[in-house]
């Protein structure tokens, strides 16, 4: 693993990540059964990392006002954890697995883990902390990072700055059977984006 420091968001870091899968979109290449996906997701996301490729330019994506809220609260976020854990975060750009086939953005690393942090809206917000558990959608993202960074867990931290309604974090263990998966697909998609990659070549010659 190389630790890249960058300021996420930056166009350091925009090019440290284009045209390669990262945590957050590893849901398109493994179920959370372990299996490669199939349809046409995992092909539209191979195609977008081919434009990356073929263009020198990230993919835009839109942005909501309650993800840019969430950006705004993230330190916070870090320093509510640190008290409330114990647990010290460093903050880093990107990290990227060895070979440079594909990476993940953390919101913070710890001695043995790191932290994914989500300031959702009141209703799932609610929702997470009657259910004590990690929302399904962001678990392979989470088991991602480990496999990227090699760490034992990662600690997701639900965060809100709403008077009345109580923050709360939770300890994600690395799971060996979706390490496993992520370790035998991730190399056969990567390929499938190379020889995407290789065709629009052939016919652009």
């Amino acid at each position: 693993m190389n630790v890249i420091d960058c300021i996420q968001g930056s166009d350091e870091w925009l090019a440290c990540r284009r045209g390669i899968p990262t945590a957050s979109r590893f849901s398109e290449i493994v179920t959370a059964t372990g299996k490669p996906t199939k349809g046409k997701g995992r092909r539209s996301f191979a195609l977008e990392l081919v434009a990356e490729r073929l263009t020198g330019r990230a993919q835009d994506h839109f942005v909501s006002g309650a993800m840019e809220r969430g950006t705004l609260l993230e330190p916070q976020a870090r320093a509510w954890y640190e008290m409330a854990s114990g647990n010290a975060v460093t903050q880093v750009g990107f990290l990227l697995a060895d070979g440079g086939g594909w990476g993940a953005s953390p919101d913070g690393i710890t001695i043995a883990g790191g932290i994914e942090v989500k300031c959702l809206g009141r209703v799932n917000h609610l929702d997470a902390l009657l259910n004590h558990a990690v929302p399904d959608d962001y678990m392979m993202q989470m088991q991602g990072c480990m496999f990227v960074a090699g760490r034992s867990h990662w600690d997701f931290v639900l965060y809100t700055d709403e008077p009345g309604i109580p923050s709360a974090w939770w300890r994600v263990e690395r799971d060996p059977a979706i390490q496993a998966a992520l370790a035998e697909c991730l190399p056969v998609f990567c390929e499938e984006v190379d020889a995407m990659q290789r065709e629009i070549e052939r016919g652009m010659a």
